[in-house]
């Protein structure tokens, strides 16, 4: 009988052994950081990579779900490691626009024919299709240049700034 209890607790050191998560994470040995979430991607973690084995080898032993990496990006709301939150998006519903380089734009139409411009308040303006869609680029969309009658711009030399358009008498 003695031999039976002992096999049976020798046989239940063996387990509970087993079972006992051994720490993965050594001191001076650096573990690159990671971004891992749970099952259903509601809450992430930002952590070393030997404490996520770590942290799956707790959860095991627990009977719980254990944790996978996920995209960095999703841990872009969590600002310190070793932390837990709430999951970012895996993309941003609305990317952040950059405004052009309007002096950098690329001419859709590279003629060289003047014509001539005005804007809301009867300013006008010589300018080719290429210099009218930087300057339409800088104005904005409520204050751009519009095609307008080449004598609105008599006199006029290419370059010049804004100057208030010239009357055109209609003939009768």
């Amino acid at each position: 009988m003695f031999k039976v209890i002992c096999i049976f607790a020798l046989i239940l050191v063996v387990t509970c052994e087993q079972h006992k998560c051994r720490p993965v994470c050594r001191p001076k040995v650096h573990s690159p950081a990671v971004c891992a979430a749970d099952n259903h991607q509601k809450y992430c973690f930002r952590m070393s990579q030997c404490q996520l084995d770590e942290e799956n080898c707790r959860r095991k032993a627990a009977g719980r779900a254990t944790i996978s990496n996920v995209d960095p990006i999703r841990c872009r709301n969590i600002k310190s490691p070793n932390r837990k939150g709430k999951c970012a998006p895996a993309h941003p519903r609305h990317p952040r626009s950059t405004r052009p380089d309007c002096n950098r734009l690329k001419c859709r139409n590279p003629s060289k024919l003047l014509l001539c411009y005005r804007c809301k308040k009867n300013m006008c303006q010589l300018l080719t299709p290429c210099q009218l869609e930087r300057v339409n680029c800088l104005r904005g969309r409520s204050n751009r240049l519009n095609l307008t009658d080449y004598r609105h711009c008599a006199g006029m030399r290419a370059g010049q700034k804004l100057q208030r358009c010239k009357k055109v008498h209609k003939s009768g």
